[in-house]
């Protein structure tokens, strides 16, 4: 996976993926090992306490504990998703950490109509996640 994020082509690599999925729970981590796999007992919390369909893991979520995050990247982050927000009616403050927990029935739904085969494929998937009704929430990530 490693590879095809760095030729920009992650989008289209988890979108062949989920034809292949078996369970009823879908999820995807970013390769380059910034967020421990073993967080995802957090996000199976977060979905089941709160009822969710699709749980984002999140570096603005006020529990996450980041230890590197530099000021100019947190500056342009902040502004891109001011932008999703008025454009977009999300109500995710983080779109793009690579950590994402979904249900299967949300997953195979919203996949077959995305478009965006590169990296702004989390904000496609969580725009029509929204749309469609599914509930969204973000937990935190270290």
């Amino acid at each position: 996976m490693w590879a095809l994020k760095e030729t920009g082509v992650k989008g289209y690599a988890i979108k062949y993926g989920v034809n292949f999925i078996t369970k009823d729970l879908v999820t995807f981590l970013d390769a380059d090992m910034e967020l421990d796999p073993r967080q995802i007992r957090i996000l199976l919390e977060y979905m089941k306490n709160k009822n969710a369909d699709i749980v984002v893991g999140s570096k603005r979520h006020p529990l996450s504990t980041i230890e590197y995050y530099p000021m100019l990247r947190k500056f342009l982050s902040q502004m891109y998703n001011i932008v999703l927000r008025l454009l977009l009616q999300l109500e995710i403050r983080d779109t793009q950490a690579g950590f994402k927990l979904m249900r299967k029935e949300a997953v195979q739904k919203i996949f077959p109509m995305m478009r965006v085969k590169r990296y702004a494929f989390d904000v496609e998937f969580l725009a029509y996640a929204t749309r469609f009704g599914y509930k969204i929430v973000e937990a935190p990530i270290i």
